[in-house]
């Protein structure tokens, strides 16, 4: 049996195998209107709460991602300096 065909299996058993997930139990339902909107201002406050967080993730790792850019467009400044200063110390000691 080949690699392929172990790696076929392994995919088309792990596609059929349904994990069923247990059933959650109902939670105190909301017995009026008032309780309701209360449920769902405080599902609203965490959602909100959620997206705030995740936004500031992403601010954060662009910031990162912005620094790492200079850092590395520097690197990249120096190097090229570097090789054009060798190249005309190359070009100087080949002549004389």
């Amino acid at each position: 049996m080949s690699w392929l065909n172990i790696a076929a299996e392994l995919v088309k058993g792990a596609m059929n195998a349904r994990q069923t997930r247990p059933a959650t139990p109902p939670a105190d339902l909301p017995k009026d209107v008032v309780e309701l909107m209360e449920l769902i201002d405080r599902y609203r406050s965490e959602v909100n709460t959620g997206i705030e967080g995740l936004t500031q993730t992403i601010q954060e790792q662009k910031q990162r991602q912005l620094h790492a850019l200079r850092v590395q467009r520097r690197w990249n400044y120096g190097l090229l300096a570097g090789l054009v200063a060798l190249a005309f110390v190359v070009g100087y000691l080949s002549r004389g």
